[in-house]
C-alpha cells in the first residue's frame, strides 16, 4: 500500500499464451481493478507482444519468474506441467493461480499445497464457474428452500465439437480428456452446493473417430441422502437442460448455459454491458402443475480475481481453499478409477486434511 487512500494493484504474470492465457486470463486480468497484468512467459513471445505491447514479454518462464515487480503467478500451460510451474513460482516467491484441472494427481496436488505452506504464498485453482450466471441462479433456487429437500440434482456441461483437436486434451495423457476438462466445472460447483461426496460411479467413452482421449462421461456422486448425475458430451446439440434440481416440495429447471466462456473467445470485452447477462430464467415448478420463474443471475469471472486480489492482500480467505482444491481431486481421480474397474468408489482425501 502506497499511502492511506489507495491499494497498489496485485501484479500478475502469465505462463503460457494459449488459449486459456490469450483468451480467458489476459482480458479477464486486464479489465479487473486491483489486479494488474505485467509480463506473459511464452514461447511465442513475438505474439504476446503483438496482443499485449504494454505486456513485458517473456520467451522463458524461470526468466519470468525471476522479475522481482511481479506478485502473482497464473499456470496456464498444459495439464500436465501444472505442478511444477507451481513448485517453481513458490520457490520464486510468488502466489500462485493454476488453471484446472490443478494438477493430474491427487498426490500432485498435496504435494504443491504443502510447498505453498512451507512457503508463505498462496496458491489456488481458477474456479471461475462458480461465478456462471447460470449456476448463481440455481443456486440461489435452491438456498431459498423453495425446493425443500433436494434428492436428485443433475448438470450437463455439453458442447458439439465433431473436430478432435490437436491440443493437450485430445491425446490420450495424464490430465486429458473430456472428464478433467470440462468436468472439473461440474464437481466443483456441486461439491459447493452439497459438500464432498461419499462416492462415486462413472463410466467414459469414446465418442468421436480419431480421439484418444474420452469425448463422453457420466458420473453419479453418491451422498447419503441424495444423488447428483454429472454428465459430459462433446456432442450433443441441445435440448438438455443445464441444471434439473429435484426436492421433496418442488423442482428447479434452468435450460441456458452461462455464455462467458463463448463471448471470451470470441473477443468480447468484459466491459460490454452483453458480458454475463443471462435472461434465462430457471423456472420453479410446484407438484399442482404450475411454473414460477425465478430470479435470473448474470455471471461475471472477474468476481474470482477481485476475490484473489483481495486474500493476496489478506482481506478475505483464499477463494478456493486447499480442501476445495484437495476434494475436487479425489473426486476427479476416483472417477477415473470407478470408469477403468467398472465399480463404486470412495472418495476420499488424504489423511490429516479435515
Amino acid at each position: 500500500m502506497s499511502d492511506g487512500s489507495r491499494v497498489d494493484p496485485v501484479r500478475v504474470g502469465i505462463i503460457g499464451f494459449g488459449n486459456a492465457g490469450r483468451l480467458i486470463h489476459a482480458p479477464l486480468i486486464r479489465h479487473t481493478s486491483g489486479i494488474d497484468l505485467v509480463a506473459v512467459a511464452s514461447s511465442r513471445p513475438r505474439a504476446v507482444r503483438e496482443a499485449l505491447p504494454d505486456v513485458a514479454a517473456y520467451p522463458d518462464a524461470d526468466a519470468m519468474l525471476a522479475a522481482p515487480d511481479i506478485d502473482l503467478i497464473v499456470v496456464a500451460s498444459p495439464p500436465d506441467t501444472h505442478a511444477k510451474w507451481a513448485e517453481a513460482a513458490l520457490a520464486a516467491g510468488k502466489h500462485v493461480l493454476v488453471e484446472k484441472p490443478f494438477t493430474v494427481t491427487l498426490a500432485e496436488a498435496a504435494g504443491v499445497l504443502d510447498r505453498a505452506y512451507q512457503a508463505g504464498k498462496m496458491v489456488t485453482v481458477f474456479q471461475n464457474r462458480r461465478f456462471d450466471g447460470c449456476f448463481r441462479s440455481v443456486r440461489a433456487a435452491i438456498e431459498t428452500g423453495a425446493l425443500g429437500r433436494v434428492n436428485h440434482f443433475e448438470s450437463q456441461y455439453n458442447r458439439f465439437n465433431t473436430v478432435v483437436s490437436e491440443s493437450w486434451r485430445a491425446p490420450a495423457a495424464p490430465g486429458s480428456g473430456l472428464w478433467y476438462d470440462t468436468g472439473v466445472h461440474v464437481v466443483d460447483q456441486t461439491i459447493q452446493l452439497f459438500g464432498l461426496p461419499d462416492a462415486i460411479s462413472m463410466t467414459a467413452a469414446i465418442n468421436r473417430p480419431g480421439s484418444d482421449a474420452e469425448d463422453w462421461c457420466h458420473a453419479v456422486l453418491l451422498y447419503p441422502l441424495m444423488r447428483a448425475v454429472l454428465h459430459c458430451s462433446m456432442l450433443v446439440a441441445g435440448g438438455v437442460p443445464r441444471f434439473t434440481v429435484h426436492g421433496d416440495a418442488a423442482s428447479l429447471v434452468k435450460r441456458t448455459a452461462d455464455g462467458q466462456g463463448r463471448q471470451l473467445w470470441s473477443g468480447m470485452s468484459p466491459d460490454d454491458p452483453r458480458y454475463g447477462r443471462d435472461d434465462d430464467a430457471p423456472v420453479l415448478l410446484a407438484p399442482d402443475g404450475s411454473s414460477t420463474p425465478q430470479p435470473a443471475a448474470n455471471g461475471d469471472y472477474r468476481l474470482f480475481l477481485s476475490d484473489l486480489g483481495a486474500a493476496i492482500r489478506g482481506e478475505v480467505p483464499n477463494p478456493t481453499s486447499p480442501r476445495d482444491v484437495l476434494g475436487v481431486m479425489a473426486v476427479l481421480e476416483a472417477g477415473v478409477r470407478s470408469a477403468r474397474e467398472a465399480r463404486v468408489v470412495p472418495v476420499r482425501l488424504p489423511e490429516g486434511v479435515a
